[in-house]
C-alpha cells in the first residue's frame, strides 16, 4: 500500500503566487520518459475476490503528456494547446505545462519532481567565472491523473539519479540536466487497487540563473533552499 506523501512542489493556487514570467527563467523540459505500470485491478478478502492477473500499461513521453494534458483540461475546463511541453524550474521547484505561445498551467498535485539527497562533485573557477558539477542524487518523479479513457493512472518512481550542471556566473546563464534510469515505486493503471511502477526520465534545459543561486553550484543552492 502506498504511504501518504506530501507533494513538495511549490504550491500555487490556479495561476497565482508566482507569475509565468518568473517560472520561465530556467525551464528544464521533460525530454524522455520510459517504463511500465503494473497493477492489481481488485483486492478482496480472499483469493476468489482478488484479481489473479496483472494489468499493465507502458510509459513513454507521449503517454505522460497525454495524461497530464487531459488532467489539466478537466481541472481547468479549457482546451489545452496541442504543442505543450512539461517543464520544471529547478530553482522554484515548480512543475508546469507550457508552450512557445506563453501558455502556462501549474502542475501542483499532478506532477512533481523531488530531490531528497545529493552527493555533490563540482569544480569552480571563482565567483566571477563558472561552475560545473556531476552529482549523484536520490530523486522522485510522481505523475498522476485521469487519462483520456476516463481511468486513473499514477507513475511514481524513486531512486538514484544524476544531476549535471554547467553554470556561467559571468553571463548569468547555465545548463542543467536531471535524470533517473532505474527508478521504482507506486503505480496505478486503469483504477487498479494497487500496483507498482518502474522506469526512468530526463529533464534538461538552460536559462538565466536567479540572483539567489549565483556564484555557487546548484547542489549548494539546493542544500540552502530545501524543497
Amino acid at each position: 500500500m502506498k504511504a501518504t506523501k506530501t507533494i513538495l512542489c511549490v504550491v500555487l493556487f490556479g495561476l497565482a503566487a508566482i507569475s509565468p514570467s518568473q517560472l520561465l527563467g530556467f525551464p528544464l523540459y521533460l525530454t524522455s520518459a520510459n517504463g511500465m505500470i503494473s497493477g492489481t485491478p481488485l483486492f478482496g478478502g480472499d483469493a476468489s475476490s482478488t484479481s489473479s492477473k496483472v494489468q499493465a500499461a507502458p510509459v513513454n513521453l507521449k503517454n505522460i503528456l497525454s495524461l497530464v494534458s487531459n488532467t489539466v483540461a478537466k481541472a481547468s475546463r479549457t482546451n489545452v494547446p496541442a504543442n505543450v511541453k512539461i517543464a520544471y524550474d529547478p530553482f522554484t521547484f515548480t512543475a508546469y505545462l507550457t508552450n512557445v505561445g506563453g501558455y502556462f498551467y501549474n502542475l501542483s498535485g499532478i506532477l512533481s519532481l523531488r530531490i531528497d539527497d545529493i552527493a555533490t562533485s563540482f569544480r569552480t573557477n571563482g565567483a566571477s567565472s563558472n561552475a560545473s558539477e556531476n552529482d549523484l542524487a536520490i530523486m522522485e518523479l510522481d505523475v498522476k491523473g485521469t487519462a483520456p479513457d476516463g481511468s486513473s493512472y499514477e507513475f511514481d518512481i524513486y531512486g538514484l539519479g544524476n544531476i549535471m550542471a554547467s553554470l556561467n556566473f559571468s553571463t548569468g546563464s547555465g545548463r542543467l540536466t536531471m535524470s533517473l534510469s532505474n527508478g521504482a515505486g507506486y503505480g496505478q493503471v486503469k483504477d487498479s487497487a494497487d500496483g507498482v511502477s518502474k522506469g526512468g526520465f530526463m529533464f534538461m534545459g538552460s536559462g538565466t540563473i536567479p540572483d539567489s543561486a549565483k556564484n555557487q553550484p546548484y547542489s549548494v543552492f539546493w542544500w540552502n533552499n530545501p524543497q
